[in-house]
């Protein structure tokens, strides 16, 4: 467990995490499950520890692609997709030199055998968790996230290390891997589900392209079902029709500054903070019956606040 301290009108409120991942289980559950993976791999073996962050980092690219409406790349390789993110100003150039340096160190360790040490796999875990947050304020539609990293420490001694690291996945299996608990802050976010006990982990070491599009598709497929056809994000690229984008003429009408990308897969962003536009916004998701975030602005925006939407109003 986490104790995070939270000060509120006078008094300190004790609230309890597991991870530092926790805060993504409410939108994006398969992300804070590689998330908690990586967390127990940093205490008992760094090797294990960047194959679940690579892994968690190439789920939460495919979820950019759905979110944005662009095509996989042919060859379905997180190298092209790292670059067509970055050619489209989706990410920044730091979160791509993140995602690249990632995929990097994860091939050199399945493929020539190396090794990492710890303080490495902790400086991944620390940037990946500033990436979730990043993701969970621009893509999600609850943007609270976490103030701070803690560092996963055991409760107690880890079990010895074999030789090799070929046996990670079945003492990982037996479920002897330590819990996680925190350790002083160390680092704030850059803005950057309960575990299932009976979960097959040993495949946490490396997912295939064809499993992660199958977690990603599950995902939308649950997010349509919990909200409804009518008020869940389109995550699958239906286009606006210009002649009838009653949405955006209302807002226009407003004052706001819209650009609308939904003609070629995107969303409809409002630029201006929450309290800024929040009265208008709340009139138009009423009067046309539809959802939408408030995040920190995209590619279209030039990352300026804003509000978006996917909805064909």
């Amino acid at each position: 467990m986490i104790d995070e301290k939270n000060e509120r009108n006078g008094t300190t409120e004790i609230i309890k995490r597991r991870s530092n991942f926790d805060f993504l289980f409410s939108e994006f559950p398969e992300l804070a499950q590689w998330g908690i993976k990586a967390e127990k791999g940093y205490v008992t073996e760094p090797v294990f520890c960047i194959s679940a962050i690579q892994t968690l980092a190439e789920i939460l690219v495919n979820f950019i692609f759905e979110y944005e409406g662009l095509a996989i790349p042919y060859d379905n390789s997180q190298h092209q997709k790292i670059e067509l993110l970055r050619l489209h100003n989706i990410i920044s150039p730091k979160q791509s030199d993140l995602l690249d340096a990632l995929r990097k160190t994860s091939n050199k360790i399945k493929h020539q055998g190396e090794s990492c040490s710890k303080s490495e796999a902790l400086s991944y875990l620390k940037r990946i968790f500033g990436l979730c947050c990043w993701f969970k304020r621009v893509y999600g539609i609850d943007e609270s996230v976490p103030s701070q990293f803690y560092e996963p420490i055991p409760k107690k001694a880890a079990p010895p290390l074999s030789k090799s690291c070929e046996d990670i996945p079945n003492r990982l299996q037996q479920g002897k891997a330590d819990t996680v608990t925190p350790a002083k802050p160390a680092i704030s976010g850059d803005g950057e589900c309960e575990e299932d006990e009976n979960e097959d982990e040993d495949k946490g070491i490396r997912l295939s392209p064809e499993e992660i599009d199958a977690i990603v598709s599950s995902a939308v497929a649950r997010a349509k079902a919990a909200l409804g056809l009518k008020t869940a994000p389109d995550y699958t690229r239906t286009k606006a029709n210009p002649s009838t984008n009653t949405l955006k003429a209302f807002l226009e009408s407003k004052g706001l500054e819209v650009i609308d990308k939904r003609s070629s897969g995107g969303c409809l962003w409002v630029v201006g903070s929450r309290t800024q536009i929040h009265s208008i916004i709340t009139e138009a998701c009423t009067k046309y019956n539809i959802t939408g975030a408030y995040c920190g602005g995209g590619k279209a925006t030039g990352y300026r606040d804003a509000w978006f939407t996917k909805c064909d109003a």
